[in-house]
């Protein structure tokens, strides 16, 4: 499997899974009729970090990446199959948050992030354990693309659905 070390900061560094992944599920006939589609839903997402994607709000990214890997998705918030919450994940799954609140303390100092008013949503552009760095818009009133780096562990409430963006085999 064909990974890349991003550093993102002297304290953190992410791995970014730069394949695409496995078929999603097999007919009887042992053939994948769905074909995960992260690999280009990190293609596009890369090309727009620091642009504005739509009218700037969360959602436009992940509807702009899922058409151009021309996902199956349904309006407003199921972006592929969602996963199980121990399965792994990938670099190019969408994750949406309804009211998620971020606490951690870190040394002396602490800190909190609210993800989602009531939603938000955002792809997963790295994956390192239970951190993630997301590629996401529309945060604290910034309409760009920004990296950023979150924790699952510190989820104190609130909740997250992550979703494998798929599209039928040929």
């Amino acid at each position: 499997m064909p990974t890349k070390l991003i550093y993102i900061s002297a304290l953190c560094s992410l791995l970014v899974c730069t394949h695409a992944a496995e078929p999603i599920k097999k007919n009887s006939t042992g053939q994948a009729p769905y074909v995960a589609t992260n690999k280009d839903i990190l293609i596009y997402t890369k090309q727009t970090i620091g642009t504005t994607v739509g009218r700037g709000e969360c959602w436009d990214l992940a509807q702009q990446a899922l058409d151009f890997s021309h996902s199956i998705w349904q309006k407003p918030h199921r972006f592929g199959f969602p996963l199980k919450k121990n399965a792994p994940i990938l670099a190019g799954d969408i994750i949406q948050f309804q009211s998620a609140r971020f606490e951690w303390v870190k040394g002396n100092s602490s800190g909190w992030k609210q993800l989602g008013a009531p939603n938000h949503t955002a792809i997963i552009y790295a994956v390192k354990g239970k951190q993630l760095q997301l590629a996401h818009q529309n945060v604290n009133g910034v309409r760009k693309v920004l990296l950023e780096v979150i924790d699952l562990k510190n989820l104190v409430s609130g909740t997250y659905q992550i979703y494998r963006p798929y599209k039928k085999a040929k």
